[in-house]
């Protein structure tokens, strides 16, 4: 059959863009929102530019209609994969803390190696887990869910640290802040951060490298950082 699809994308722009801005205002403001209106709004353009692509006015549905839940899905989707991931780090890193707690108790040296081997993860996956744990302001989810054993001043000291790190984050540069959200909040790839930043992969690289430096006190593991 045919295609008759006489979308331009000037057009679907214009007519799409507020119900974009509308499913990405709605999404943002649900309670626990894991991704924010910014990035809800750039999933919707490219469910948006999707729906240019296929669409085919042959059939009796308007573009508008066609369009919404291409849209929506999009969105959703992002939203699926964040959550995805976070249950994934979320159970890694209750692995870690339950490793680290019976190393702790042990008459066992306290090493990256014997931490690695308790828990059942590379020392390099630990490290990067660590720090996606550590360089973001944690949420109720993973805070309560990674630790069995929170009371009241864990609960302070948390809060106090996610201050400390509010804090410390807006102390960097402007590029280096959203390298650290897009790495640790996003789980971006180096070359996604620089599509998104329209800089070179080697320099989101020295950013991310400059900015860990500055927050290294914030994902340091003093018990484990030995040499292995």
């Amino acid at each position: 059959m045919k295609n008759t699809n006489t979308i331009t994308w000037e057009s679907a722009l214009q007519t799409c863009m507020p119900l974009i801005q509308k499913l990405a205002s709605q999404m943002a403001r649900v309670p626990n929102a894991v991704i924010d209106r910014d990035d809800l709004i750039n999933c919707g353009l490219i469910g948006l530019m999707e729906a240019t692509k296929t669409y085919n006015d042959s059939k009796d549905v308007k573009f508008s209609t066609f369009a919404y839940f291409r849209i929506k899905g999009s969105m959703l989707d992002e939203v699926r994969k964040y959550q995805t991931h976070k249950r994934n780090v979320i159970e890694k890193h209750k692995k870690i803390q339950n490793a680290k707690r019976e190393l702790l108790h042990s008459k066992e040296k306290g090493t990256k190696r014997s931490l690695s081997e308790t828990c059942g993860l590379s020392k390099k996956e630990i490290e990067k887990i660590n720090k996606i744990v550590s360089l973001k302001i944690v949420d109720a989810d993973l805070s309560n869910q990674a630790s069995e054993d929170t009371t009241p001043e864990n609960v302070i000291q948390l809060k106090q640290r996610n201050e400390n790190l509010k804090k410390a984050v807006s102390k960097l540069p402007p590029n280096e802040q959203n390298v650290i959200n897009f790495r640790f909040h996003r789980e971006l790839r180096l070359k996604e951060i620089g599509q998104k930043l329209q800089l070179s992969e080697a320099r989101v690289h020295q950013l991310e490298k400059s900015a860990l430096f500055k927050l290294k006190d914030f994902y340091k593991d003093d018990d484990f950082d030995k040499a292995a």
